[in-house]
């Protein structure tokens, strides 16, 4: 019931304004805002915002807490303008002394570094972070800002390190019923499940009744929890089915928010590429979609480039992609270690390269994904970088490549057996029939 509640808030705002009373219209818009923005009903956040603004002292507290939500509605756009609107929210901050609103200004960074993909300051500051909001009290903000310092932790490679969070963050929700927040630990949890403790059979199940959660709670990101159980069902083989599922997501996503959407459409391709249809993987490569060189860019936009890349180096597309290598590098500079679909970044920027016949460069990235999937552990990596390794190499053709190829692509389908993934598995086997 979501529309009546925003009604019956904005109706208190209304009363708070009549009355002139800047503490009551400071929490009701915080309270209006940060509500639209969990429904990805952006634009309404910022009028919320700009409405109270007007109404509050340049140095207040209340002020500085429109701001956060402020630049996390236009971060969740995909506008960075949120991130000079985070710096304002620190000058305010800073200008009012209280330890407390520096609290809430430095929870916030997690969010935003997490929706352009800037994972090292996000994994960086979110510890600290988390420890000011805990002192502060309020739990729903915890609630809110553990997730994206989990997710920021997994994709640099550290999920080791989420444990903790996880099991903190599922103690919260079920104590303060935040669907969203439960949403996203369930979503999480399975997800770093997948890279570390992976057995796909049970994937597929918690992926499904995620799935359901997100439905029956209406939840505006459940074209992600669509994403994973095709992703699941994908890895299991079930490419009929993983599709479906995924273009389901592709479908929902269009009303989720636009900083981290597309991700089904990227899956999308992948599994189309990996079936030989270079179709839709063709769609990605659009400069609307691709990161922009020297800017920040979403983590949509950078998932896009992965999918891209990948899906293209699977269809010996090498030409496509010769010259996004420059990018690649700019991703793998944010410090992400991990992508959105379990690749390895490093694997991305090595299939790249060699598109380009940097075969030096390419063969360094390679093996620095080999041991970070290794080191972390990312057991669908691991299969996953010695095909595409193994491919690199075939492509080269240099003395010892050949013989170097098979061993990787025998890992491989050893390592896809013990995974129950079918289809990869006939596909390294393919590989192996060229040699």
């Amino acid at each position: 019931r979501h529309d009546e509640a925003f009604e019956a808030l904005r109706a208190a705002l209304e009363v708070y304004e009549a009355l002139n009373d800047e503490g009551g219209i400071a929490d009701v818009a915080q309270d209006l805002a940060w509500s639209l923005g969990w429904r990805a009903r952006l634009d309404e956040v910022q009028t919320v915002v700009a409405r109270a603004l007007q109404m509050l002292p340049d140095t207040s507290a209340a002020r500085c807490g429109l701001l956060i939500i402020s630049a996390n509605g236009y971060s969740g756009a995909g506008d960075p303008r949120g991130l000079n609107v985070l710096d304002e929210a620190y000058g305010v901050a800073e200008a009012s002394g209280d330890s407390h609103l520096m609290a809430s200004v430095f929870a916030l960074t997690p969010i935003l570094r997490f929706q352009w993909m800037q994972v090292r300051q996000g994994a960086d500051t979110g510890q600290r972070a988390l420890s000011a909001v805990r002192d502060s009290g309020d739990l729903w903000k915890l609630a809110d800002f553990l997730w994206p310092t989990i997710y920021c932790l997994w994709q640099r490679g550290r999920p080791a390190e989420t444990v903790e969070l996880l099991q903190e963050l599922g103690v919260l929700t079920k104590r303060l019923g935040h669907t969203n927040a439960r949403w996203a630990r369930d979503f999480l949890q399975l997800f770093i499940g997948l890279t570390t403790d992976t057995d796909l059979a049970v994937a597929e199940r918690q992926a499904a009744s995620g799935l359901e959660y997100a439905r029956a709670a209406k939840l505006v990101n459940v074209g992600l929890s669509y994403r994973l159980l095709g992703l699941v069902q994908f890895l299991r083989g079930d490419w009929g089915a993983g599709e479906a599922s995924v273009r389901l997501g592709a479908e929902k996503e269009r009303g989720g928010t636009p900083s981290v959407s597309g991700s089904s459409q990227c899956q999308l391709a992948v599994i189309r590429a990996c079936a030989g249809d270079p179709t839709v993987v063709e769609t990605l490569r659009d400069d609307d979609l691709l990161p922009r060189a020297g800017e920040p860019n979403t983590i949509g936009r950078w998932t896009v480039l992965a999918s891209y890349v990948q899906g293209a180096s699977q269809l010996g597309l090498r030409e496509e992609i010769r010259d996004l290598y420059p990018l690649t590098l700019e991703a793998l500079e944010t410090g992400a270690v991990i992508g959105r679909d379990l690749s390895m970044w490093e694997a991305v920027a090595g299939m790249a390269a060699a598109a380009g016949e940097q075969w030096d460069a390419a063969e360094t990235h390679f093996r620095t994904a080999l041991r970070q999937a290794e080191e972390i552990p990312n057991k669908i990596g691991q299969p996953e970088v010695r095909r595409a390794y193994a491919r690199m190499l075939i492509d080269r053709n240099a003395s010892g490549d050949q013989k170097q190829a098979r061993t990787l692509l025998d890992e491989a389908v050893e390592m896809y057996g013990k995974l129950g993934m079918p289809k990869h598995l006939d596909m390294a086997k393919g590989m192996k029939g060229t040699l």
